[in-house]
Formats: C-alpha cells, structure tokens, sequence
C-alpha cells in the first residue's frame, strides 16, 4: 500500500502545481500575443501599401483630391485597363 502524505508534503506539491499553471498560462499569453502582433503586422503591411497607392495615383492625377469617394470609383473605372 502507497504511503500516504503529510499535509505539509501535500501543500508542497500543490503551491508547485499552482506555480506550473502560472507558467502554462503565462506561456498560452505569450504565443496568443505573438499571434496578434504577426497578424497587426500584415493589415499595416496592406494599410502602407494602399496608402502608398493612393499617394502615386493623387500625385499622377491631382483632380483625384477633390472628387467624392463615388466620383473618383467612376474616374478608376473609366482609367483602367
């Protein structure tokens, strides 16, 4: 028959436990931030390079600037190929 343990061996072993999920949950944090940080990091890739784009067509096109968002669809769609 297995030995049973002493109440101070049993809180041992349990403030270990609590230390180990502490660590778990720390480390399920980190990789969940680390997900969100590659994630934002693609939108500001798209966001910089619409910007950028918008940018070279105002400075080729300067009548862009003043033209409502439907005015200026209109202009695209009669400027592309």
């Amino acid at each position: 028959m297995a030995k049973q343990k002493t109440i101070p061996e049993l809180e041992a072993e349990k403030a270990g436990k609590e230390r180990k999920l502490l660590q778990l949950q720390h480390k399920k944090q980190q990789l969940e931030n680390r997900a969100a940080y590659y994630e934002k990091g693609d939108r500001r890739k798209r966001a910089h390079h619409l910007i950028t784009r918008g940018a070279a067509i105002e400075s080729v096109a300067s009548l862009t600037k003043v033209l409502t968002e439907t005015e200026f669809y209109t202009f695209a769609e009669k400027h592309s190929p």
